[in-house]
């Protein structure tokens, strides 16, 4: 090609090259930054002016009363600026002006029903206004957010799409990246020609081929703008991706057969390697037919000199496992490395925080303070420690015994860190050492690696309950447990000697792991081993014939291969009989007595539970199908990600390794009867594992899924080593892959999160120095919380849970008794002594729910200081912590006054905390008993004739007195043999009293005004109807007391319902107070 043939593809290339480098000058801003601002509207005072103007509200986020301009600040709005607002009118419509300052932006309506508003600022002017067109405009609120941008694709390379910033500066900054398509188009010409392209013309038509894809930025930046106003934006970075990939693909492509041979090459020579490593480890014996030699062992020098077989083939196996245990204790190294820095991140401090992050320093702590050797281990639970000055069974927490005596001894020796987080890391390396050890002599290196990496980081859901329910995710015991089951049944079914080690190890397992969460995570490693020895009992019976002879040579048989193992390897065995021993010293004397403790309480009724669907087994985590986690298709309950959804590779393998492995399918039979229990378990409808003493409290079957890899590990690895090595190897690396995606999809979706944990102020630890150094042995902190998993007492006791639940904590650090505590779960028993001195009278929430009330919503009134005051005057306290954030101003100020002024103030996780110390001329009154029997009831309002109250409903909580149950479904119930009602008239007539009720069961109701019987009722326990006493005139006074005495009140539990001891009596769903003339309604 010559002259006007070599013009032509030289000239269309530089037009591509600069069509290229003025789409980079239009769309490539190094500058240029997404902006994202949301309100926080947990926080109204951080982002809204004036103060008080957003309060809360219960059809949205928050309220706002639209009497005048409402400044919202989320930074700057700017030109081309993406306001979006979601609002609704309380009634009618009206119309809010928004503002970037003072520059008008726009106008929203807003009517009876939620609204989301875009609006694109045409000006800057500093912070957003809201400003109503007519006022009053009252609000409801939940969403208002600035960003820059329109849409975005956030990574690595970024690429965003923004209204266009006109009038205003050009986006687009010249730079080094707008010169590159000229050298690349270049480099791609010549290596066309070094590849034989044959002339320049076909070097430069390939290299105006290469450069198009980024020439096409210029043309989508004039699209964009034209049609909709829009502008492509990108750092360089992401532009020189786009101009790159194009030429570096079609070079592949051209390439593909040079760069297959190459490939091929490095995968024979990696293969090569490996294969040493795999057949320097492959468990030998099971890996050749019976009788047939190995040709390792025939080229050993102890045969070959005519050595022992036995000998020789021991020190074989022995310098393999070696070599291959050194190859994956490196591996795991790595792994365990990049697990600290990616998930667990923070070390530098304890664990702390809100909510379930907050159980973990109190137990710790807790443990350390209360354990004691009396010669066997023994906690301390039933003290005042926690519900001072009531006293309680702190028996309802996630005891993780084996984590409290380390963090305890830990914190004595060395101080305060993040040995918690050091326990969890521990666990995952020990579940992928101890798999991969337990493994390998029957499954060889690369299989058992590739399980033990599977069962301890990809056990996702175990590792998403990092950190706040780390209970939930420390395992180690229990998935080495289940392994060490599948071990010893398979062996059985392939009727190969007992080893002494391995049951050694399995007893061992099973005691270590009671020093694990008990309710679940214990509970599942003696279910496997119940189930599995079950099996292994009846494999040993059948082989025996079910007959005397046959047992006592199986019994001999046992003992003679046990002994002749254990002969074999004395050291190993004297180690695992040690380290049994010391666990079970340590763990089954304090979990038998915590299972005594918790046998105190019955649970009865329909409590809350969360089933996850058993098809959550078949979901794959893949990218697309993540968000199915959360969906409700399946209508169930999930508690949180990867409930029994272990992964769709584990499901897969272990559907490869029944079909490879059927004739071994009698193996599989206790890892699939588990699976059927624990997946067909719902805590209502079909509960038989309840029968089981360890999951008498099981009411979140997602928690299971902790075993479910291990079980499904166990399965596959009933696939032959040896079935059809080449589709065996395409299956291996397909499952492989799959893990690895569906490994990917869960780390950055769900179990990558931002940790860092609060680290003590100087001014923190001067304030728990202060509380700890001042004579007292409790502290009072107001507002307290008690609160609990299953809800009891906490609508009641805890109204500030957001922002409150875990203050418990701190304790950890001043050492004192508190008032308050959350627990896994409380019986409504334990909670009964707070309702008796009347404390929920005396938290003022400024909204009905826990999770959004923020501050209490008034001041005391006189009788309540003086309830306060007494309370603190006669319990032994060292003072006052005072929670600012949750009360009025004029409350704090009340509380300088009366008790002094603070001693120490410091910022924590839960607001601002100041510490005021008890006055010392009080201390003299101290009465700790009189402080127990204190009780508070404010004034009984009157109550008015004819106007039923509802016993579901606040109105009607002044009338209570002793003997009412909870609210449930709008009634309350009266629980014991004799309940009260606080009734103020001024009523001088006969009158009569009704109500509509029922009695639990048949029973009687005897009524008595101000302690004389007026009636008596019987009911057979069926339709509710409408009871009736007439109450003479003169029985009437001011203020009186209605008496219902339940002389055949029962329980469910002695009429065998359930396991529900309290005794029921009348379930009430309103009275009223009538004239004797008055008829029922």
């Amino acid at each position: 090609m010559h002259g006007a043939g070599l013009l032509l593809p030289a000239a269309v290339a530089v037009v591509v090259a600069a069509m290229a480098s003025f789409g980079a000058l239009r769309v490539v801003d190094a500058s240029f930054r997404l902006r994202y601002r949301s309100v926080d509207f947990a926080r109204p005072a951080a982002f809204f002016a004036p103060a008080g103007s957003v309060g809360s509200s219960k059809l949205g986020r928050a309220a706002w009363a639209g009497t005048g301009p409402l400044v919202v600040r989320v930074g700057e709005v700017r030109y081309g600026d993406v306001v979006k607002v979601n609002l609704r009118a309380q009634e009618g419509t009206c119309g809010v002006t928004l503002r970037a300052g003072n520059w008008p932006i726009g106008v929203v309506a807003a009517g009876p029903e939620w609204q989301e508003t875009e609006v694109v600022a045409t000006g800057s002017g500093g912070a957003l206004v809201l400003t109503p067109v007519a006022v009053p405009c009252p609000l409801h609120l939940s969403r208002i957010t600035v960003t820059n941008v329109v849409a975005h694709s956030s990574g690595t390379f970024p690429l965003y799409v923004r209204h266009r910033a006109e009038p205003g500066p050009r986006v687009g900054t010249g730079g080094w990246w707008a010169l590159l398509p000229f050298p690349l188009g270049l480099a791609v010409a010549a290596w066309r020609l070094r590849r034989g392209a044959g002339s320049i013309g076909v070097a430069a038509a390939a290299a105006a081929r290469a450069l198009l894809p980024a020439a096409l930025l210029a043309a989508t930046q004039a699209v964009l703008g034209l049609g909709w106003g829009l502008q492509l934006v990108m750092p360089p970075r992401t532009f020189v991706l786009l101009l790159v990939a194009p030429a570096v693909l079609a070079g592949a492509i051209r390439s593909r057969a040079e760069l297959a041979a190459a490939m091929g090459a490095l995968a024979r020579q990696w293969w090569a390697r490996t294969r040493r490593l795999v057949q320097a480890s492959r468990p030998v014996g099971l890996a050749r037919a019976p009788g047939e030699a190995s040709p390792e062992l025939e080229r050993h020098p102890g045969v070959a000199a005519g050595g022992g077989d036995a000998a020789a083939e021991a020190a074989l196996r022995g310098r393999r496992l070696g070599v291959a245990t050194l190859c994956f204790s490196a591996v795991l190294a790595v792994a365990g490395v990049l697990f600290a820095v990616v998930v667990i991140q923070d070390f530098g401090a304890p664990l702390v925080g809100k909510g379930d992050l907050s159980l973990w320093a109190l137990e710790n702590a807790y443990v350390g303070r209360n354990l004691s050797f009396t010669p066997l281990p023994r906690l301390d639970l039933r003290n005042d420690q926690l519900f001072y000055p009531y006293g309680g069974n702190a028996v309802f927490q996630p005891w993780i015994f084996e984590l409290h005596l380390a963090v305890a001894a830990a914190t004595r020796l060395l101080g305060p860190w993040g040995w918690c987080q050091l326990y969890f890391l521990l666990s995952v390396l020990i579940t992928a050492l101890g798999a991969f050890l337990l493994l390998v002599r029957d499954h060889g290196a690369l299989r058992a690696g590739l399980a033990a990496l599977a069962v301890s980081f990809c056990g996702y859901y175990a590792i998403g309950k990092y950190a706040g329910q780390l209970a939930v995710a420390c395992v180690h015991w229990t998935v080495l447990g289940v392994l060490a089951d599948a071990v010893i049944v398979a062996r059985v079914t392939d009727r190969r000697p007992w080893s002494a080690r391995l049951l050694l190890l399995r007893v061992f397992l099973l005691v270590a792991a009671l020093g694990l969460e008990l309710g679940y995570v214990a509970g599942l490693s003696l279910t496997s081993a119940l189930v599995s020895g079950a099996f292994v009992t009846l494999v040993v019976l059948d082989r025996a014939g079910w007959e005397r002879a046959g047992l006592r040579a199986a019994g001999r048989s046992l003992r003679q291969q046990l002994a002749a193992s254990a002969r074999a390897h004395p050291l190993q065995v004297a180690v695992l009989l040690g380290a049994t021993a010391v666990a079970a010293f340590l763990y089954l004397p304090l979990a038998a007595q915590v299972a005594a403790a918790a046998r105190e309480f019955q649970f009865g009724g329909r409590a809350a539970y969360w089933w996850a669907n058993p098809l959550r087994l078949l979901l794959p985590i893949l990218p697309g199908f993540v968000r199915l986690q959360h969906a409700d298709f399946l209508h169930d309950q999930p508690e949180g990600a990867f409930a029994a959804n272990p992964g769709l590779a584990f499901v897969l393998a272990a559907c490869t390794g029944l079909v490879a492995g059927r004739r071994r399918i009698l193996a599989a039979l206790p890892a699939l009867t588990m699976l059927a229990l624990l997946l067909s378990f719902h805590p209502l409808h079909f509960a038989p594992l309840r029968l089981l003493p360890w999951f008498a409290f099981a009411r979140v079957t997602g928690r299971f899924t902790v075993v479910y890899p291990a079980l499904l590990v166990g399965l596959a690895l009933l696939a032959p080593a040896r079935a059809d090595r080449r589709r065996g190897k395409v299956v291996l690396a397909a499952l492989t892959v799959l893990l690895a995606v569906e490994a990917a999809t869960a780390y950055r979706t769900h179990l990558v999160r931002p940790w860092r944990f609060p680290r003590p102020s100087p001014e923190f630890a001067h304030l728990v120095k202060v509380v700890a150094e001042t004579p007292g042995e409790a502290v009072f902190d107001w507002p307290f919380c008690v609160a609990a998993g299953n809800g009891v007492g906490t609508d009641l006791l805890c109204p500030f849970y957001q922002e409150q639940c875990g203050i418990a904590s701190l304790q950890a650090y001043h050492g004192k008794k508190i008032v308050g505590a959350y627990f896994g779960r409380l019986h409504p028993r334990q909670i009964q002594p707070y309702l008796e001195a009347g404390w929920p009278y005396l938290f003022l929430p400024d909204h009905e729910s826990p999770f959004k009330a923020r501050h209490q919503r008034r001041d005391f009134e006189p009788a309540e200081w003086a309830f306060v005051e007494q309370f603190v005057r006669l319990g032994d306290f060292a003072g006052v912590l005072l929670y600012l954030g949750r009360l009025p101003p004029e409350t704090v100020a009340a509380f300088h006054a009366r008790f002094g002024e603070p001693a120490a103030a410091a910022r924590t996780v839960f607001g601002e905390v100041e510490f005021i110390p008890k006055p010392a001329a009080w201390r003299a009154d101290t009465d700790v008993a009189a402080a127990r029997r204190l009780s508070f009831r404010p004034p009984v309002p009157l109550l008015p004739l004819g106007q039923p109250v509802a016993m579901g409903t606040p109105a009607a909580e002044p009338f209570l007195g002793k003997g009412w149950g909870s609210v449930w479904k709008g009634q309350r119930t009266t629980q014991g043999r004799w309940a009260e009602l606080y009734v103020r008239t001024e009523v001088a007539e006969d009158c009569r009293l009704r109500l509509s009720g029922s009695t639990f069961r048949g029973q009687r109701v005897r009524v008595a005004v101000n302690g004389v019987p007026v009636a008596e009722w019987a009911h057979d326990g069926g339709t509710p109807q409408v009871f009736e006493a007439a109450i003479p005139a003169g029985l009437l006074r001011r203020d009186n007391v209605v008496r219902f005495t339940l002389p055949d009140a029962r329980s469910p539990r002695s009429l065998g319902i359930n396991d529900d001891d309290r005794l029921l009596g009348i379930t009430v769903a309103w009275f009223r107070l009538d004239r004797e003339a008055a008829g029922t309604p």
